[in-house]
């Protein structure tokens, strides 16, 4: 395994960690596309960004 897939591993399990949790929950989500249309981000989404 090179050093860089094993960076993408690490990656995908953090990634898996934070936004798990929320898979199949009720959240809610916020619509951040204004007047360029909707474009919905979830409280997940912004996890997996932090």
């Amino acid at each position: 395994m090179t050093e860089y897939e094993a960076f993408a591993i690490e990656l995908a399990r953090e990634a898996a960690r934070v936004t798990l949790p929320f898979f199949r929950s009720d959240i809610s989500h916020e619509d951040k596309g204004g007047p360029a249309g909707f474009d919905p981000v979830t409280e997940a989404d912004k996890q997996a960004e932090a």
